[in-house]
């Protein structure tokens, strides 16, 4: 492959920056200030869910009468605060990553369904803003993932098509997004397993950034 035709756009959250484990945090947080009963393995449905499974998990967890909107609200407003108050920690390999892409001659953008604002505090305090030639953020699309809105508003912006740009992505609404765009998706798992019916749709399945490079090196 031409190294000008080398474009891979990646996820933010769970996928470059450990944002998940702190999501859990603030939700079971959250929960407490509230006096909402929860537990780990309930909390733990969350990651990667869209706000429709989020709200149907909770209306059966607690009842029809729950404050679904309230509660979904109040906690991402206290999950954002925390985001931008506090550095939340890079994923494994993710700079390593992030580095050899910019030697290797890859294009690069981001794709993510954070707030503008949020990704932009948190690419300047790590330091790695001057890595991406596109940033999409959710507050830049009308439809969240896993619509693919995001990968071809991104692709545009790139120039690209989408089914000749790589995607890689963490959770099940954005291996869904990427490979109902049509990229070629490089899943890296963190506290979920790729759903079975995604498997056969993506490229590749790798257990962190290290192994992604190793796959990359060959393309």
């Amino acid at each position: 492959m031409d190294k000008k035709g080398k474009y891979i756009i990646s996820d933010f959250d769970g996928t470059l920056i450990d944002t998940e484990r702190v999501m859990l945090e603030c939700i079971k947080e959250y929960a407490e200030l509230k006096g909402v009963r929860h537990d780990d393995t309930f909390t733990l449905q969350f990651v990667g869910a869209s706000p429709s499974d989020i709200a149907g998990a909770l209306i059966r967890e607690y009842g029809n009468d729950f404050d679904v909107v309230g509660f979904l609200n109040g906690a991402v407003d206290y999950f954002d605060e925390k985001l931008m108050n506090e550095l939340t920690p890079l994923r494994p390999g993710a700079r390593q990553l992030l580095d050899f892409l910019y030697r290797d001659g890859w294009t690069m953008a981001l794709a993510t369904t954070t707030r503008g604002d949020i990704v932009a505090s948190e690419l300047k305090r790590h330091n790695l803003d001057g890595y991406f030639k596109v940033v999409v953020t959710g507050d830049m699309v009308k439809r969240q993932k896993p619509s693919p809105e995001i990968y071809f508003k991104t692709c545009e912006a790139l120039g690209v098509n989408p089914e000749d740009c790589f995607a890689i992505e963490d959770s099940t609404v954005g291996i869904e997004s990427a490979t109902t765009a049509g990229m070629k998706t490089l899943a890296i798992p963190d506290l979920h397993a790729v759903r079975a019916d995604l498997k056969p749709l993506c490229t590749g399945i790798f257990k962190d950034c290290f192994e992604v490079i190793e796959y990359l090196k060959g393309n």
